[in-house]
């Protein structure tokens, strides 16, 4: 529909045919989603243990997020559907997005049907590196070697664990925490997740819930050391900003805890604008 106007040219047909493509590969995964969740449980899949585990709802609420996707509230022609408010979705910047998507269309390179590096294009890379430098790492020059792409939060967190941890290790998560978190540490990296109490008045991460969390993670894997701590900051579901003694203290905990031990940061809120208030943290 995005693209009418422009189907009689060769780039709109390419398009189109995209999106079609695009469309078809969503819906037969979201009917194979939804067959998996209504079937009835069996004494053996036939899976593997990890084809088990990779069966399992991504998210708690699953089902509703895969009925929302299917039959969405249209005031016009659905006003039966449903809303979907369970997914972090910016639809108010589709204006200013639409027109710079419509344009890499207009004019695409041999190259991009090809495949490439597998960490990203170096011109991809480049251009990331210029944009953290400046918004992520206050002015810190970050060079393209440093960076790695991946498609999307939940895979590329996937790929860490699976790379730094070993089966059965354990990782520390502050709680409440983002619950697909579950799912990314437990499909294929086979971890155990291990909640870090925050403090009740101020949702501060202090080094004596490190430690509280630190004794558990031991004790759930018969005597191993936890392997990381993964931090959401700006935190989900809560939104607060941690302040930067705070987040010194917390890497100056990492350092100690042993030689193995890493701190994972998920940042993808990092660029909200919370305006003049920054709720429960600061700069």
């Amino acid at each position: 529909m995005l693209f009418r106007q422009s189907l009689s040219s060769p780039n709109g047909q390419q398009t189109a045919l995209l999106l079609a493509g695009t469309a078809a590969v969503l819906t037969t995964a979201l009917l194979l989603l939804r067959r998996r969740l209504n079937k009835s449980s069996a004494k053996s899949s036939g899976l593997s243990a990890r084809g088990d585990r990779l069966c399992l709802p991504a998210l708690p609420y699953m089902k509703g997020v895969i009925d929302a996707f299917t039959d969405p509230f249209d005031a016009d022609t659905n006003p039966g559907g449903l809303v979907l408010m369970a997914v972090a979705e910016n639809k108010l910047t589709w204006d200013l997005l639409k027109p710079r998507i419509e344009q890499g269309f207009t004019d695409l390179p041999p190259w991009t049907a090809n495949y490439g590096p597998m960490q990203g294009f170096p011109l991809l890379l480049e251009s990331l590196s210029g944009f953290v430098s400046e918004r992520f790492a206050s002015g810190r020059a970050v060079d393209p070697s440093e960076l790695v792409c991946g498609t999307g939060a939940s895979a590329i967190l996937s790929n860490v664990f699976f790379a730094l941890c070993e089966p059965g290790d354990a990782v520390l998560i502050p709680t409440p925490y983002y619950s697909a978190f579950d799912n990314d540490l437990r499909a294929f990296a086979e971890l155990v997740r291990v909640p870090v109490e925050l403090d009740p008045a101020t949702h501060a991460l202090t080094a004596a819930s490190l430690d509280a969390a630190y004794a558990n993670a031991v004790k759930a894997t018969g005597g191993r050391p936890p392997r990381a701590l993964l931090l959401t900051n700006p935190h989900n579901p809560l939104g607060r900003v941690m302040p930067l003694p705070e987040l010194e203290e917390v890497a100056a905990w990492c350092e100690g805890a042993h030689p193995d031990f890493h701190l994972v940061s998920d940042e993808i809120y990092a660029l909200s604008v919370f305006g003049d208030h920054l709720p429960g943290g600061g700069p």
